[in-house]
């Protein structure tokens, strides 16, 4: 008896398939392994063609290399309950040297984290890898904690206090609206712009949210969030006020 249909398999090779192109990993190149030589061999031409069809690529734009080697020293170190340690800096410029027990990987918008026990501040924390500098792998192992992501991040968020934004968008920026916000949020006006109404968990990334909209997004509501985006792009017009200097051409 067939435990799993052709379907079934397709949607494990298509997930497998696509986490592996970013750790590439041989425990997942087994597992793909297994599940293929499960597909009959007059099928195996139809699971390849329908595998085409959707293809998940989890690397952000412009993290290549360098990223990916990165994710497979932390993926093995995770599998192996080895503990690492790292130059970090925080969203305010502060770097400090930490330990940690690397408990997780997971995607976000935007990027990879990792979610840790910092021994340095023995707490759980979570790591933006780009952040993370001189990566290095320690040869002394930890018990894991029973402690897991959800636990901590994902209740925390949950209780979060959240911001009710009201945006507008140029009509030029109606393509990107569409791409990073829900239907449901979107409202087109006669003039083509686009207003998006949404609760966010405040926090500092989102002002580098919007400010990363540039000149295509004004913040209607609430006021003071208008305010820190208005001191903010007067504090980015300040950069660009003289010339710049011989030496630094």
């Amino acid at each position: 008896r067939q435990l799993f249909s052709l379907k079934d398999m397709l949607s494990m090779l298509t997930a497998l398939k696509g986490l592996n192109l970013t750790l590439r990993d041989k425990d997942l190149d087994r597992t793909i392994e297994k599940i293929t030589n499960l597909v009959p061999r007059e099928k195996k031409e139809q699971l390849v063609r329908q595998y085409e069809q959707l293809v998940i690529d989890i690397m952000p734009w412009g993290q290549g290399e360098k990223q990916k080697k990165k994710l497979e020293q932390i993926h093995a170190a995770i599998k192996e309950s080895k503990l690492l340690t790292f130059q970090y800096r925080n969203a305010k410029g502060e770097q400090r040297a930490r330990i940690v027990e690397p408990m997780t990987l997971l995607f976000k918008p935007y990027g990879w984290y990792l979610f840790a026990y910092c021994r340095t501040r023995r707490d759980f924390r979570l790591f933006r890898l780009t952040r993370i500098k001189d990566l290095a792998g320690l040869n002394e192992s930890f018990v894991r904690r029973d402690k897991t992501y959800e636990d901590t991040y994902e209740r925390e968020m949950g209780r979060a206090k959240t911001v009710d934004l009201l945006l507008q968008f140029t009509p030029q920026a109606r393509p990107m609206v569409e791409d990073y916000f829900e239907e449901e949020w979107i409202s087109i006006q006669k003039d083509g712009s686009a207003l998006v109404r949404m609760s966010m968990p405040e926090g500092e990334w989102v002002y580098g949210m919007l400010l990363s909209y540039g000149e295509n997004v004004r913040v209607l509501k609430p006021a003071y969030v208008r305010k820190v985006i208005k001191e903010r792009a007067q504090n980015i017009l300040r950069h660009y006020k003289g010339t710049v200097p011989d030496k630094m051409k």
